[in-house]
């Protein structure tokens, strides 16, 4: 797990598998410190060009947890998120769930 901060972004990067439930909590747990950080941007003038990306490095597979909370953020919290990974796996399950527009999920090199 890593954070980076930029001008007018958050990248939380998450390395692990997100299989059952305690995986799912490990990653909500992990990824507050980012959505402070990214909270925090939000105070600034531009905030709707400000990004939340969770960059998914060899995660595959993730859970339904991870992509209610995912949900969640973006819907509830409005949270602009996108999705990085470096897995074509996981890129394919956004799509056939039809979350890859919701959430611009791309394909990365790490």
């Amino acid at each position: 797990m890593e954070i980076i901060k930029e001008e007018n972004r958050i990248v939380f990067l998450y390395d692990k598998k997100i299989k059952n439930y305690e995986d799912f909590l490990h990653f909500k747990e992990n990824s507050q410190e980012a959505i402070a950080d990214f909270k925090n941007l939000k105070t600034l003038e531009n905030d709707e060009k400000n990004v939340f990306i969770v960059f998914f490095v060899n995660a595959y597979p993730i859970n339904s947890y991870t992509l209610g909370y995912l949900l969640k953020l973006k819907e509830s919290d409005g949270i602009n998120i996108k999705v990085h990974t470096n897995e074509k796996r996981l890129k394919n399950l956004f799509e056939m769930l039809e979350l890859h527009t919701k959430f611009d999920v791309f394909l990365d090199e790490y």
